[in-house]
């Protein structure tokens, strides 16, 4: 059997806190090992080959670490459990659901002023823990 990497190490440690129902099925199909390395490497791909773009952007190695990693982890690693019903809970829809307008990337306005537009064009939405 593969051991896991740090990557694995902290999936499994998150995914049985948060999503025990995910890591008991797993368990009893017998693939939560699998399923777990491949988190790790999903991870490290795609945290490879983000760092690279970053860098030719300007970044340092440490900032294109720290960058990618904040990109990616919650995809892979640090799942976010589900409701009854399968649908994400209400705190991953707000952390997730803000979007970036060509404004903010050209550094146009102040913070307060890029906020308000964002809400504008992007109403919070009303469903079930909003």
């Amino acid at each position: 059997m593969t051991p896991l990497t740090q990557y694995g190490r902290m999936a499994e440690k998150h995914w049985r806190e948060h999503c025990p129902k995910m890591v008991r099925e797993l368990e009893q199909k017998g693939l939560l090992h699998q399923m777990l390395l491949e988190a790790e490497e999903k991870t490290k791909d795609e945290m490879a080959t983000l760092r690279t773009d970053l860098m030719k952007r300007g970044s340092t190695a440490q900032q294109a670490h720290d960058q990618a990693w904040e990109m990616v982890r919650e995809k892979y690693i640090l799942l976010r459990p589900k409701n009854k019903g399968g649908i994400t809970t209400s705190r991953q829809r707000t952390s997730t659901s803000y979007r970036i307008a060509e404004a903010d990337r050209l550094g146009e306005g102040g913070p307060k002023q890029k906020f308000q537009l964002n809400l504008k064009s992007h109403p919070p939405s009303s469903g079930v823990g909003s």
